[in-house]
């Protein structure tokens, strides 16, 4: 089972662009920019491997 992530990014102060946000659909990443008003920006889908995890939580290693 692979599900997806769409990570927004926005044009940082350095002019790279810079990810901003994190939503489970596109349509919910693009309301998102709608109402903020973000006119430079890129939505990248990142598909999750159920075998592949990585964590912060020092407890699980």
């Amino acid at each position: 089972m692979s599900s997806s992530v769409f990570v927004v990014s926005i044009r940082g102060f350095e002019g790279e662009m810079e990810a901003v946000a994190a939503f489970t659909t596109y349509n919910k990443a693009n309301k998102y920019l709608n109402k903020n008003g973000i006119t430079s920006w890129a939505i990248e889908e990142l598909k999750l491997d159920e075998e592949c995890h990585e964590t912060n939580d020092i407890s699980q290693g």
